[in-house]
């Protein structure tokens, strides 16, 4: 678990190369834990230290958490244009809540939850395909993340 976690901070922006599933899914819940936990302690610190608090815990994480996303989709031989999709999924989502939010129209509202389940099953998606066990031998992104190929 400490080498998936340091070996990800090691990669802060890399993405070329790949991530074997421990490797990704140990940051990701020591990621998710953090957040949390900084999102608790933020919660009960006064404005504006603990919200200041939690914001640099999630922009800490935020980075390799992506770069090593990019790394996992490599490993099972995706391009990391899959995970980067999910950031114009969302961006068309937050368009759909202002419009539903000003324009108040029923077409605006449908809009805005369909955009919402679009994301909520492309989300579903990424975190299937990220469970996938990885090529076992060197794909176009590089070699296996671990020679042994055990657990990747």
């Amino acid at each position: 678990m400490v080498n998936a976690i340091s070996a990800c901070f090691k990669k802060y922006f890399t993405t070329s190369g790949r991530a074997s599933r421990s490797e990704f899914w140990w940051f990701f819940l020591v990621a998710g834990l953090a957040s949390a936990a900084a999102e608790a302690a933020g919660m009960a610190i006064p404005a504006p230290g603990g919200a200041l608090a939690a914001g640099l815990v999630r922009i800490a994480f935020c980075i390799p958490l992506s770069t090593a996303w990019v790394r996992r989709l490599h490993d099972i031989g995706k391009s990391g244009w899959y995970y980067g999709a999910s950031f114009a999924l969302s961006g068309f989502c937050a368009v759909e809540i202002v419009n539903a939010s000003v324009l108040r129209s029923k077409t605006a509202v449908v809009l805005m939850w369909i955009s919402l389940a679009a994301l909520l099953l492309y989300a579903a998606f990424l975190l299937v395909i990220s469970a996938f066990k990885g090529n076992p031998g060197e794909n176009k992104y590089g070699p296996p993340p671990r020679s042994s190929g055990s657990g990747n």
